[in-house]
Formats: structure tokens, sequence, C-alpha cells
């Protein structure tokens, strides 16, 4: 846009705030008479350089975070190409591999089908052979029948009386053991068992041919499979905001998988992620929002923007800069930090809660035992404290607390389980439908606990071992067991596990580090 018309730099003198154009004193009558707003230009100048200089601060973190923006958009898109071209080589190697597949085993059928025909070349050849020669030979008695033997030289006789015996002695012999067999048949039996006999080694001769033919399903399977081979739904916004879903944070970004469609989304960027954060013991998104805990801070991040960013947010609070935290969301107005670790008295015994409205954070409890991590289940005002690792022997805690958001009362529920070992349990959830706590052991095993009769059920094992770094969660009949990146789901009323056919990203096994949540709406 040319803004200054034909005019020389000194000339100017004005700036068209309607128009943006830059105004010497013989075109300001023309912007005035149409009633535009008119402004000093160096007046304007030296305010807005002095408002730039006072909000530089904010224009350098804009830059850097724009410059953030940009490398996270460019990192995501490489990661994308060098997908691409990983996909590229796969479909490559694969159709290369299933072309000479394909044309070996063409090769095989077809070498194996000629060796069969090869043989029946022969066995036709010796067949027909034999056929023809047998036809003459009965060609040669019917012709001495047909032309009287009583009238023929006795030398013509003596031929014909050898031709008959030789050939049909054997169809005499058949006859006579059908005789033989069956005594009591009369002549016109005898006749038709001779006639059966006879087609039946006729029939039997047509099956020393060796048959073999393709099935007729075989093709079609090898094109019904190879019309299945396609790709993955195309992911257009990396994070799709979605009501239902698993969230995984650790040093290369952010996946979410989606609960309903099975679709995976990631994102490449900066993120909280620490060695010593041990973020998998948060369960903490709310409406795709995530809140990760980390000593006297909190990160914050709305995965549903195109770019999403994160903050990070003060927690004074947390005055032993506490770590580890074991977090569950309450389904409504709360986030709640329970239990951890940090460097100054050790296995922590706080309870803290989160307002995810006015994000205020306050203390409200404190465990009946110091513990590292716990499973938490929330079920209205109340949360399960299922388990955990700490206590005085800096073990398995064998127990299920209860806290009372409303009251703050915590109380204990139960600390020993009859047939279960002692510091056997490791975790489990709450499942509200049912009344039921879902159980699992460092040895693997599963129970069904009936907490008023203190009554353990043995459930079928999951496909993978409960590990360190492992966390169910309820939702609804189903169960989700996290174990490396591998997810299965136990159906409570079919009592049987599943795994669906996907995996996270990133790595196989996640580490106890990463952050791995469920936001799953009540």
């Amino acid at each position: 846009m040319d803004y200054l018309h034909d005019h020389k730099d000194d000339s100017i003198k004005y700036i068209c705030e309607n128009c943006n154009l830059l105004l010497c004193k013989q075109c300001l009558k023309l912007h005035k008479d149409n009633k535009h707003s008119i402004l000093d230009y160096k007046k304007t100048l030296i305010d807005t350089i002095k408002k730039a200089t006072e909000s530089q601060t904010q224009i350098s973190d804009r830059l850097k975070q724009k410059t953030r923006e940009k490398n996270s958009i460019e990192e995501s898109y490489n990661f994308i190409v060098s997908e691409s071209t990983k996909t590229t080589q796969s479909l490559d190697s694969y159709f290369r591999q299933l072309h000479d597949m394909l044309h070996i085993k063409e090769v095989e059928l077809k070498r194996e089908l000629k060796s069969y025909q090869d043989d029946n070349s022969e066995t036709y050849t010796k067949l027909l052979s034999k056929a023809e020669f047998e036809i003459s030979q009965y060609q040669l008695l019917q012709n001495h029948l047909d032309s009287g033997p009583q009238s023929q030289p006795k030398l013509k006789n003596l031929e014909f009386i050898n031709s008959y015996k030789n050939t049909l002695s054997n169809c005499n012999d058949n006859n006579n053991n059908n005789n033989n067999n069956n005594n009591n048949n009369n002549n016109n039996n005898n006749n038709n068992n001779n006639n059966n006999n006879n087609s039946q080694k006729e029939v039997a001769e047509t099956f020393s041919f060796i048959r073999s033919f393709l099935s007729p399903n075989a093709l079609e399977k090898i094109n019904d499979e190879i019309q299945n081979v396609t790709l993955n739904t195309p992911v257009v916004n990396p994070l799709k905001p979605t009501s239902k879903c698993i969230i995984r944070v650790n040093h290369k970004g952010v996946e979410k998988f989606d609960l309903h469609t099975f679709n995976l989304y990631t994102t490449l960027m900066e993120t909280p992620h620490t060695r010593d954060g041990y973020f998998f013991y948060q369960n903490t998104v709310v409406n795709d929002e995530i809140y990760i805990f980390y000593k006297q801070h909190y990160f914050y991040m709305d995965t549903r923007p195109a770019v999403p960013k994160w903050d990070k947010i003060e927690f004074p609070e947390n005055v032993n800069n506490t770590r580890v935290f074991s977090c569950v969301y309450d389904g409504r107005d709360h986030i709640y930090l329970i239990g951890g670790y940090n460097d100054n008295v050790g296995v922590a015994d706080k309870i803290f809660q989160f307002n995810i409205h006015t994000k205020s954070i306050v203390e409200v409890g404190k465990l009946l035992v110091k513990s590292y991590w716990s499973s938490l289940s929330t079920h209205g005002d109340l949360i399960y404290i299922i388990s955990g690792w700490g206590g005085d022997n800096h073990d398995y805690l064998q127990r299920i607390d209860l806290f009372n958001t409303k009251t703050k009362e915590i109380r204990n529920l139960v600390s020993d389980f009859e047939g279960m070992k002692p510091k056997e349990l490791r975790g489990g959830c709450y499942v509200e439908s049912s009344n039921l706590f879902y159980l699992y052991t460092k040895n693997s095993d599963f129970y069904e606990f009936y907490l008023p009769l203190n009554r353990l059920t043995l459930l079928p094992k999951a496909p993978s071992n409960f590990c360190y770094n492992s966390k169910i969660v309820n939702d609804k009949d189903l169960i989700y067991f996290v174990a490396g990146s591998t997810i299965h789901i136990y159906d409570i009323i079919k009592k049987e596990w599943s795994t669906p056919e996907w995996n996270f990203n990133f790595n196989d096994k996640p580490f106890q580090e990463e952050y791995y949540a469920f936001q799953l709406p009540k």
C-alpha cells in the first residue's frame, strides 16, 4: 500500500486513522471534510514509542513465546514429514516383499500343478493304451463269432479259443467270485452284478488321475486382505478436543488418545517433563486442560487450541517443595494432591485442595500414614486412598483409607484383607455402580473386593503384569489398566480382558516420571 502518495517525507504532519494514510497539510482538508479521524504524526509516534518501551518486557516475552510456537510448528511438521517418509518406505518394502512372495507362491503352485499334470499324462497314456488293446481283442472275438467259428479252419479256432481265455478270464473270475459270494441270487442278479462290477472298474480307472484345483475363495481372500490395507484416519488438529481420552506427556511432547474413536493425536513441544517429577500418579485432566503439580509450581495447558502452550504458575503453599504427588479430580470443582515426597522430610502426608476456577490451593488435611504414592478413586464427597508406598517401614501399604472432602475427616476402612498376604496390595480403584473395589497385587493377582464382608474374589489375570508404574481407572462397566505403552481393558460384566490394537508413539515403556492421565466424565 502507498501510505505517502507523492509527498516528500518531511512534509508529512498527520495520519488519517480511517484511511491509514500519511498526510500533508494540503491533503488534510479533504480527510477532515469526510469526517475522518486525524492524528498528529509526531505525537502519535512519541506516544507509541513510550508505550512500547514500557511494555518491552511483555514484547520480549511474546517474542520468545512466538519463537517457541514457530519452533514447535517446525518440529511438528518435521515429525510428520519423517513419519510420512517412514510410512512410504514401509509401504515400498511391504509391497515389494508381497510381490516377491506372490511370485514365489505362483511359481510353487504352478510347479506343483505341472507335476500332477505330468503324472496324469503318463497315467492317461497307459490307461488309453490298455483300453485300446482290450478293445482290439474284444473286436477280434466279436468278428470271429460273427463269421461262424464252425466254418473256420481249426488253426483259427484255436486262436479264438486262446484269445477268449486270455480276454475273458478276468471277467469270468469276477463272475465266479460274485456267484460264490451270493449263491442264492438268480442268474439275472448275477448278470446285474457283473455289469455293476464292470462299471465300478471303469469308474475306478478314471480315479487314477490326480485331481488338484485352486480353492474358489483362496484368491478372493488374498484380494480382501489387500483391500483392507489402509492408512490411519488423517489428523488435522494434533490434539483434537475429546470428552473421553488418555493424555500422556514426556520430554518429547504430548499425546492424546481418544477413547471413543481410538485415534491417537500427537504434538511435539517443550513440556514440564523432568526426571525427578514422577508425574505418573497425577490424574488431573479437566475439560481437555492439563494440570501438573511439581514443587512450588504447577504447569497448565489447554490442549484445544491449534498451537497449545504451557503456563508455569507459582504454588507457594508447597513450602516443603513436595513432588511425586498422587492427584485426582473430583469431577466437580477441585483437584486433590495427596502425599508425595520431598528432600526435606522424605515421604509426605499433607493433603492439598486446588480450585480449578479460582486457581487457589489450600491444605485441607493429613494422611493417617505417610505415602509416597497412592491409588485414588472418588465417589461424591469421598476419596478412597488405596494402598501406596511409605509408612514407617517404607513398604507397600496394605490398607484403604477414606477422606471426606466436605468434613475434611479421614479414617481407615480396612487394613487386613482375608486371603491376601501382608504387604501384597499395590493399587486399585473403586467402582461406584457395584460398590466394589478392584485391587491388584505386586504378584499381578487381580481381585474383586466387597468391603462390608471383607470378601476377596480372584479374577482373571491381566494380559500384562502389574508393575511399579501401573494404574487402573474405572469408567462405568470398564476398567482401564495402564502398563507400559499398552493399555488393557477389563469388562466388569463379562469378566474378561481385552487389548485394543494401538500403542503410544514415544517409547515402549513409559517411566514413572511421565505424566499419564485419564479424562473420563462421570
